[in-house]
C-alpha cells in the first residue's frame, strides 16, 4: 500500500509517524547521529541509521490521529525563570512502521560478525536476545 499522502501538493509539510517497535523503550534512536529516510511516500519505504543499520518499513492505517508537540519554552514572570511547556506542532494519521532489515547482514563472514555483536551494544533486551543465537565469527587462528 503507497502512501495515503503521496499526492498532496509540493510544499505542503506532512507529519508522518515513524515507528520502530523493535527499540522502542531503547537509547539506540538517542544516541544515533544520522537518519536517512528513502522512498517514504512508497509502499516500502527504507530507513538508515547512522549509515549502518537498514530498516524495511510498511505505511500503516491506525485508528486515531498523532499528536506531535515540541518544546518552547514559556516565561515565568511570577517565578523569573523559564518553564518547558508543550507546544503543539501538528496532528496527523500517517503512521510507516519500521523493522530491522535483517537481510542487510546476511553474506560474507564479516557481515556475520557484525550482525551478532554490533547491533546488540544498542538493542533493547528482547532484540539482543534474538541475536545471542546468530553465528559468531570463528575464533582467530594460532599463527
Amino acid at each position: 500500500m503507497a502512501a495515503t499522502w503521496a499526492n498532496v501538493p509540493v510544499g505542503e509539510e506532512v507529519l508522518v509517524l515513524c515507528r520502530i517497535p523493535e527499540l522502542e523503550n531503547s537509547e539506540f534512536c538517542s544516541s544515533a547521529q544520522s537518519f536517512v529516510v528513502e522512498g517514504l511516500e512508497t509502499s516500502a519505504p527504507r530507513l538508515i541509521v547512522d549509515g549502518t543499520f537498514r530498516f524495511r518499513g510498511q505505511q500503516q492505517r491506525p485508528l486515531g490521529t498523532n499528536l506531535f508537540f515540541g518544546e518552547s519554552r514559556a516565561a515565568n514572570p511570577a517565578h523569573g525563570r523559564q518553564d518547558a511547556e508543550a507546544e503543539l506542532i501538528g496532528v496527523s494519521p500517517h503512521v510507516v512502521r519500521f523493522e530491522l532489515d535483517r537481510s542487510a547482514f546476511v553474506g560474507d563472514e564479516a557481515s556475520a560478525t557484525i550482525a551478532s555483536e554490533a547491533p546488540t551494544a544498542h538493542l533493547p533486551p528482547s532484540l539482543a536476545a534474538e541475536n545471542a543465537d546468530a553465528p559468531a565469527a570463528p575464533p582467530p587462528k594460532p599463527n
